[in-house]
């Protein structure tokens, strides 16, 4: 959506290049799906330009990055400007692969539907508080006893339930019986082992796993996006939802259990947490429980890393201490290693200044070169990139 949002500011045609930049969901054999591009498998291109035709242009490349000032992880609801753009983005740009749509709208229809409630649950990895600068969401019963109370406030004809984690769609079946629509995808055990790489979501179990994860949770941002009213946390699922959905759809936030620092930097959970809106409902004694179990778990986690930190404290401190104890001889050659660098390093600083100087005079010649052409030549577009010198 970055991409898209520069590419139109820019009056650029945009293609999204995840042949070459691949992701957790490109699949190795493109022979069954027809394509190595993963945006392929689920979207059109939005420029009408495959990567071939487009890299046969001479394109600006942004290389996969993603920065901008859409770029939003920071609350239950993007702000307004974001939301805004980000459906406009959207509406002209990102066109969901027709049988994908066909599978949504087989169950909710092609529209809002007023008298749904959509309820997205965070679970697995998230809940560990081990990835930095992410919220932690509340325990499942949380949302369980806050979609009950809007129910019992506005009667719900149906409930659609996106989660990842196996236990939370018992308990929502167990309270919603018949009403609850959850769809049948993988999901994870609440007692499973896991890790921050994500190879235990990714490890093959059926036929194209990874692109069958993908378009699982594209079809429930989807479901969510045509449901009346959104339960939910902060998750990068219910902000595509939104951008899918229209100012029809009411959000009720969940606020998270806390939410973890940025690497090196100190705790701003208590702070996050104050911020965000409150429950709807008061909590019963059980999801109280689950609260405070929660943060233990935090606490524990938090405990060992700072016991693993201590113990990498103290095997420096063992290497500094024989460094200290080195003999003269050993000192001689690092001083040695050490002038050898500075030489090095001089010499680097020389090659890079007379680089910085040919890069300058390249640049003046480009611009001479495509001054005079622009006049000479009847271009509509001039044939030289930005930044001429990334290659």
């Amino acid at each position: 959506m970055q991409g898209l949002d520069y590419a139109d500011r820019h009056d650029l045609v945009p293609v999204v290049d995840m042949e070459r930049h691949r992701t957790r969901y490109s699949e190795d054999d493109d022979r069954v799906l027809g394509t190595k591009n993963a945006w392929e498998y689920y979207f059109a291109q939005p420029g009408g330009l495959t990567v071939t035709e487009a890299l046969l242009l001479d394109p600006l490349d942004n290389q996969g990055r993603e920065e901008g000032d859409l770029i939003y992880v920071g609350a239950i609801q993007p702000p307004a400007s974001v939301l805004d753009r980000m459906r406009d983005l959207r509406s002209r740009y990102v066109r969901v692969r027709p049988e994908i749509l066909a599978e949504v709208e087989s169950i909710l229809g092609p529209d809002i539907c007023p008298d749904v409630l959509g309820v997205h649950v965070r679970g697995t990895d998230m809940t560990r508080g081990s990835i930095p600068g992410h919220p932690v969401p509340p325990p499942a019963v949380v949302y369980l006893e806050q979609a009950a109370a809007l129910d019992r406030k506005l009667s719900f004809s149906r409930i659609f339930l996106a989660c990842d984690e196996l236990e939370t769609v018992s308990m929502f079946k167990d309270r919603f019986g018949d009403r609850l629509i959850a769809m049948e995808v993988h999901r994870t055990a609440a007692t499973a082992a896991i890790s921050t790489d994500y190879e235990w979501l990714f490890v093959p179990g059926r036929e194209l796993h990874r692109y069958q994860l993908g378009r699982e949770v594209l079809v429930d941002a989807l479901l969510l996006a045509r449901c009346g009213h959104l339960l939910c946390g902060i998750s990068n699922v219910t902000h595509a939802a939104m951008y899918f959905s229209d100012e029809r759809q009411t959000v009720h936030p969940v606020p998270p259990l806390w939410c973890n620092p940025p690497p090196n930097e100190a705790s701003r959970g208590r702070e996050f947490v104050s911020a965000c809106p409150k429950l709807m409902a008061p909590l019963s004694d059980e999801a109280l429980l689950a609260q405070l179990d929660g943060l233990q778990v935090l606490l524990e986690n938090a405990e060992n890393m700072n016991a693993a930190a201590a113990k990498e404290a103290e095997v420096l401190r063992d290497q500094v201490a024989i460094l200290s104890r080195q003999s003269p001889g050993e000192n001689d050659e690092l001083k040695t290693a050490r002038q050898e660098k500075r030489d090095l390093q001089r010499s680097l600083d020389k090659a890079n200044s007379q680089i910085n100087r040919f890069k300058k005079r390249i640049l003046q010649l480009v611009n001479a070169w495509t001054w005079l052409g622009w006049r000479l030549l009847p271009w509509t577009k001039p044939s030289w990139r930005e930044n001429p010198l990334d290659d």
